[in-house]
């Protein structure tokens, strides 16, 4: 249907309950999101106004430009301050670094913390160009954190106050 439409963004509001069956083959907005070729917000609180603490969360792939984008165009000017979530691993850790000393290994984890901090750097700075907006027409707040994105992710929401979370999917 929303591709017969034309529509640029698919919304659906989250159910209430989740039954046995939607505990083991997932809710209709989830089998949407999977399968949809759009974006697809999903809501699971009625807005109580502008957003005042608006947050993504991306990974340095194809879809982070998009989700960028998309951000941008679900916060309108004025912005508030948009904070960025970002979760990095080394690949393989518990596998090559089990000998590593501490201090090597957090070394290691600085290392990639700075190379996922630039490669967002670039990101946000080409999303800004795309939307026609001078760099310092947004105020980032950027934090790179070490874990799994599935627990970073979800322990930032749990300890902050934002209103509105942006994500893509790698689906």
């Amino acid at each position: 249907f929303a591709a017969a439409q034309a529509a640029e963004l698919i919304v659906m509001g989250r159910g209430s309950g989740r039954t046995w069956r939607d505990t083991f083959l997932g809710s209709t907005a989830e089998r949407v999101m999977r399968t949809a070729r759009l974006p697809v917000l999903a809501v699971r609180l009625a807005p109580r106004g502008p957003y005042h603490q608006p947050a993504m969360a991306i990974d340095l792939d194809e879809a982070a430009p998009r989700v960028v984008d998309w951000l941008l165009r679900l916060v309108p000017p004025p912005r508030p301050r948009l904070e960025v979530l970002h979760a990095f691993r080394a690949p393989f850790e518990n596998l090559l670094y089990p000998s590593l000393p501490r201090e090597d290994l957090e070394e290691r984890r600085a290392e990639l913390r700075h190379d996922a901090s630039i490669q967002l750097a670039g990101i946000l700075t080409q999303a800004l160009a795309r939307a026609g907006l001078a760099p310092g027409e947004i105020r980032w707040k950027v934090h790179v954190r070490h874990g799994s994105a599935r627990t970073v992710i979800a322990k930032a929401v749990k300890q902050s106050q934002f209103d509105l979370l942006v994500l893509g999917t790698h689906g």
